[in-house]
C-alpha cells in the first residue's frame, strides 16, 4: 500500500478520476495540485496504479504490487529531473509497451526547470499513444503556464479532522497525533512534520509569548534569546532552528487572522491578546515579512541577525500601520 492511501482513495479527485476512466472520458493530462506534498505525491502514485491495475485497483496482484515498487514497464517515472534524466523519461514514454495503456508520472514537477518543462511540452501535447501523462505540483508558480493550459487540473481539498486523524493513528501514538491535529489544518504533510519534530510545539509556544510581549526595539535582543537558535553547535542546525521559529509564528499568526476575521473563536487567552494589539492590516505585512525571512534563510544568512531582524520590521510595520 501506498501511504495513507485508505484517506487518499476517499477523496473527490480519485472518485472522479476513476469514474472518468471507466467512462473513457479521461484526460491525456492530469495535473493533481496541493501544498501538502504528502498527499500530491501518494496521490499521483494510488491514480497511476488505478489506471493501470485491471482488477479495479485491488492493490495486491502482481501489477499493484509492481507499480508499487516503481518497476511496472507501463509506469513510467523519470530517475531525475535534470536534462539527462528527463530526456530518457521522454524517450520511454514513445516506447511500445503490452498494455492498453502508459503512465506518465513525475509527481514533483514544481522542480524541474523551466527550460526542462519546456522540453515536455511536446510530450504533453501530443502523447504517445495512449499515454497518460500525470503530474503533482506543490507550487503552481513554478509551472509555466504552457503546460498549466495543456492539464486538467484538479485540487486536493483539506482533510476532515476526523478522517485525518484516524489514517494519523494508524500509524502514530494518540498523544503525537492530538498535539498534530492542532495545528495541522486538514494537512498530511504539515501533522507529519509536527509529529517528526517535537520542538515543534515549544517552538510555538516561544513565538507566542514573543509576539504577545513585543513592545520597543530595546527588548528585542532579550526576545531572540529566548530562542534556542544560539544554542545550536552547527550553522546548518541554527538554519533548521530558525526555519521551525518561522514555521512556528506562521501558525501563531494564522490562529490570529482567523480570530480577527471571526473564523475561529476557539483559541487561547494569549491569542486574544495578540489580537488586541496588532491591526488586520499589520498582521497582513507580518505575514510578507516571515516569507522574507524564510527566503534569507533558504540563502543561508545569518539565523540569529535573520530573526533579530524580522523583529525589527514587525515593530517598524506596527508603528505605520496602527500610528
Amino acid at each position: 500500500m501506498f501511504e495513507f492511501e485508505n484517506l487518499l482513495k476517499e477523496t473527490k479527485i480519485y472518485k472522479t478520476l476513476k469514474k472518468d476512466f471507466k467512462e473513457s472520458n479521461l484526460s491525456h493530462c492530469i495535473m493533481i495540485i496541493s501544498e501538502d506534498a504528502i498527499a500530491c505525491e501518494n496521490l499521483c502514485k494510488i491514480i497511476a496504479r488505478m489506471l493501470l491495475c485491471e482488477n479495479d485497483d485491488c492493490g495486491i496482484c502482481k501489477t499493484c504490487k509492481q507499480i508499487e515498487k516503481g518497476l511496472f514497464p507501463s509506469l513510467i517515472i523519470p530517475q531525475n529531473l535534470t536534462a539527462d534524466g528527463l530526456r530518457d523519461f521522454i524517450s520511454a514514454c514513445y516506447k511500445k509497451v503490452d498494455t492498453k495503456i502508459k503512465v506518465a508520472l513525475i509527481s514533483n514537477f514544481q522542480d524541474i526547470d523551466p527550460r526542462e518543462q519546456n522540453r515536455l511540452l511536446k510530450l504533453i501535447e501530443e502523447p504517445a499513444g495512449d499515454t497518460i501523462f500525470i503530474m503533482g505540483v506543490t507550487k503552481v508558480s513554478a509551472v509555466l503556464e504552457t503546460i498549466k493550459s495543456r492539464a486538467t487540473k484538479y485540487t486536493i481539498e483539506k482533510f476532515d479532522d476526523n478522517a485525518l486523524k484516524n489514517a494519523l493513528l494508524e500509524q502514530y501514538d494518540s498523544y503525537s497525533v492530538e498535539r498534530a491535529m492542532a495545528f495541522s489544518e486538514g494537512s498530511i504533510d504539515k501533522a507529519i512534520k509536527i509529529i517528526d519534530n517535537p520542538e515543534f510545539i515549544d517552538s510555538y509556544n516561544t513565538m507566542l509569548r514573543i509576539f504577545n510581549d513585543m513592545q520597543k526595539s530595546s527588548g528585542l535582543l532579550e526576545m531572540v534569546a529566548r530562542t534556542n537558535i544560539r544554542n545550536k553547535r552547527t550553522f546548518s542546525d541554527k538554519i533548521n532552528a530558525l526555519e521551525r521559529y518561522l514555521d512556528a509564528f506562521e501558525e501563531v499568526l494564522r490562529q490570529v487572522v482567523e480570530y480577527k476575521s471571526g473564523l475561529n473563536d476557539n483559541v487561547d487567552d494569549i491569542i486574544k491578546q495578540i489580537n488586541e494589539k496588532y491591526n488586520m492590516a499589520t498582521l497582513v505585512n507580518v505575514e510578507d515579512l516571515i516569507i522574507e525571512a524564510k527566503k534569507k534563510a533558504d540563502a543561508n544568512c545569518d539565523p540569529e541577525g535573520v530573526f533579530y531582524q524580522l523583529l525589527m520590521d514587525i515593530l517598524e510595520v506596527r508603528f505605520k500601520c496602527q500610528s
